[in-house]
């Protein structure tokens, strides 16, 4: 009787690489993450910073994980790997933040038109910061929307505020004047 070795196969008859599959899937949450850091991070009452936050972070110790010695057996071993995951992560997260910030100041700048708002509320936030927020809503075509900023200029309910959104994507704003 002969002895057959138990290989995994692909369609075409390859060994299966679960590294290989394991790099692309993380490669692709890398790439999903970063897209929606950067292109979708602005909306209101959002869950997509969380979700990009999560997708990124997750995808870089995945890939830590699969081509790294995560599982060394001294504290010292244990902490490297930790500081070489935040070496990874950190450079990657304030590109991504910075690349934000610059996409956002250009599609202002493309894009930009200038209406007014009107502050509807505001809202002492909870915890160690004691900020104070403001809600103010403005109209953009037919379409109503409403955000928040941090009440850093003694803003009362019923001023009128002007804000400089992009015309593609209204919810992607700065306040210019206060009056």
């Amino acid at each position: 009787m002969r002895n057959f070795k138990r290989v995994r196969s692909t369609k075409r008859g390859k060994k299966t690489d679960w590294k290989a599959r394991g790099t692309w899937a993380s490669f692709i949450a890398l790439l999903l993450g970063s897209y929606l850091r950067i292109f979708h991070s602005h909306y209101y009452d959002s869950v997509i910073p969380f979700i990009a936050f999560f997708l990124v972070f997750f995808s870089i110790a995945a890939l830590h994980g699969m081509w790294l010695e995560v599982l060394p057996g001294s504290k010292w071993e244990k902490t490297a790997n930790a500081f070489i995951l935040l070496g990874l992560y950190i450079p990657t997260y304030l590109i991504l933040t910075w690349t934000n910030s610059e996409y956002l100041e250009s599609q202002l700048q493309k894009y930009g038109v200038v209406v007014e708002g009107r502050v509807e509320s505001f809202y002492k936030s909870s915890g160690r910061r004691k900020a104070e927020f403001v809600v103010f809503h403005y109209k953009v075509g037919n379409q109503e929307y409403v955000q928040e900023v941090e009440n850093d200029t003694n803003l009362g309910i019923g001023d009128i505020v002007s804000i400089r959104c992009s015309s593609e994507d209204p919810e992607l704003f700065t306040l210019q004047l206060i009056n």
